[in-house]
């Protein structure tokens, strides 16, 4: 996959260059005799750069020097020279701000080093220039017309280049620090681009491993706004709410979704079908467990063995997890069963009871409390 895109970053094409600079050639002097000479030369050729560089260095004021800075920026692009490629585009551009393909050209060659920052910097700066390109009032003069219309679509190709720069930078990079910073600076450079359906949950993921709660979060729920179709976040939105009982609708809202949407989710080709069942139930088991204590904690008992008798099956690699299932089983059909002296609803309760009760952990105790009343209550063997 990333050999891929970083074919595709190498490959990819923009039209024929803008061509801002015009070379302009008096035969009669030095510098004209020069360019002649240069235009004899093949591109490329060594021979052909060092005098670009020597005309650079002799006649830096003539009206062809922005056409020879951007030959050699260019020539050294093609050369793989990236710092001299920054250097010279650098200095073109200090005479010429609003020269988008020089800008281009300085993100290619960050792209070249590798370097995420000067990525970052030159695709913000690259965009900002194609933009105000793009915003510029069409010439009074008609004659200008074209060549505007020609510099429009030109720059907002550069554009849409700068975003896929990020895109496939940030696809490239492995650590999940660099790569939240890239996708972050895709998502404010452009918050609609064609991009950002395959770079959010990525956002999302690498934010998981920073570490960063608040702000998974948030991604998370942005994308669910919309795509409810991915597990993960789901379960992390549901279980985020869940804590401390923070939002129980929106904890259920979530939990019930995941139970939803896990049956039809599509097994990945890179997972096992025990790993891919383990994962399906293990996540159904959560949910379905978080729903039922939020019942247990609105005293919803009913609801509370519906929901645990559905977590049930799906917990039991869970100790903790299976210990407290078990106990709000045997509490639910207790609380239910007494009343109206349901003797085999209590004798639910008691059995759910008594396989807590058998849990090391934190409820047990509580458990085998709760079997000793019911056993003698109603004389239970």
């Amino acid at each position: 996959m990333r050999a891929s895109i970083l074919l595709l970053l190498t490959l990819y094409s923009l039209p024929l260059s803008a061509q801002r600079h015009k070379l302009n050639v008096n035969a009669d002097t030095p510098e004209g005799q020069l360019l002649l000479m240069i235009s004899q030369e093949a591109e490329g050729a060594p021979r052909r750069t060092a005098m670009l560089e020597s005309f650079v260095e002799k006649h830096p004021k003539n009206e062809s020097a922005g056409w020879v800075m951007q030959q050699l920026q260019t020539a050294y692009l093609k050369a793989n020279e990236f710092d001299k490629a920054l250097a010279i585009g650098e200095k073109l551009l200090a005479t010429d701000p609003m020269d988008v393909e020089t800008a281009q050209g300085n993100l290619k060659a960050s792209e070249g080093k590798k370097d995420t920052g000067l990525i970052m910097k030159w695709a913000g700066t690259t965009s900002q220039l194609a933009r105000k390109i793009v915003a510029s009032p069409q010439p009074a003069n008609a004659d200008d017309v074209e060549e505007w219309k020609r510099m429009v679509e030109y720059s907002k190709q550069v554009d849409i280049y700068t975003e896929y720069s990020l895109y496939a930078t940030g696809l490239q990079t492995t650590d999940a620090a660099t790569r939240l910073k890239l996708f972050n600076a895709l998502e404010i450079q452009n918050p609609k681009s064609q991009y950002m359906k395959d770079v959010a949950p990525m956002q999302f993921y690498a934010l998981q491993q920073t570490g960063d709660k608040a702000a998974t979060l948030a991604i998370a729920e942005r994308i669910l706004a919309t795509d409810q179709s991915n597990d993960d976040m789901l379960l992390l939105a549901a279980s985020n709410y869940f804590e401390g009982m923070k939002d129980k609708a929106k904890a259920v809202q979530y939990a019930q979704k995941l139970t939803e949407v896990l049956p039809t989710k599509a097994k990945p080709a890179t997972v096992s079908d025990a790993d891919w069942q383990k994962n399906v139930s293990l996540k159904t088991g959560i949910a379905y467990w978080m729903m039922g204590m939020v019942a247990a904690a609105d005293n919803k008992w009913p609801d509370v063995d519906k929901l645990l008798r559905q977590a049930l099956p799906n917990v039991q690699t869970n100790t903790e997890m299976k210990s407290e299932t078990l106990f709000y089983l045997g509490l639910a059909n207790f609380k239910m069963g007494e009343p109206k002296a349901d003797k085999p609803k209590i004798i639910e309760g008691y059995k759910f009871s008594q396989q807590c009760a058998a849990i090391p952990g934190k409820y047990q105790s509580q458990a085998k409390t709760n079997v000793t009343v019911m056993k003698q209550k109603y004389k239970l063997q």
